[in-house]
């Protein structure tokens, strides 16, 4: 947890309110762009893993697993990573900082 109280399961509540990065739809899943690997608990809520994910409807999120990374984004003109980074910076914004964290 961190000293705002926020846990990484936080940010994906925050990216299941968002709309499709693709094609601005909702609703959406959190599609991670690090995996978490078969045999991990995907519900444990402090999985750094959570913090790498993005919106993606349904479509385009099953789209995304059925090709690479880098096909799909010269598919739709669009790096993921940043995208995921516009949206972790937004969601630190909307975080309430507790009085005496640095």
């Amino acid at each position: 947890m961190s000293q705002d109280g926020s846990r990484p399961i936080d940010f994906v509540d925050y990216i299941r309110k968002q709309d499709c990065v693709i094609c601005f739809k909702n609703p959406v899943d959190p599609d991670h762009l690090t995996a978490i690997g078969m045999g991990r608990n995907r519900k444990n809520k402090d999985l750094m893993e959570h913090y790498t994910c993005i919106p993606l409807c349904r479509f385009h999120h099953r789209e995304r697993h059925d090709h690479t990374l880098r096909d799909f984004e010269d598919k739709y003109k669009v790096n993921l990573w940043y995208e995921n980074h516009r949206y972790l910076v937004r969601f630190m914004g909307t975080l309430k900082v507790t009085k005496g964290s640095p």
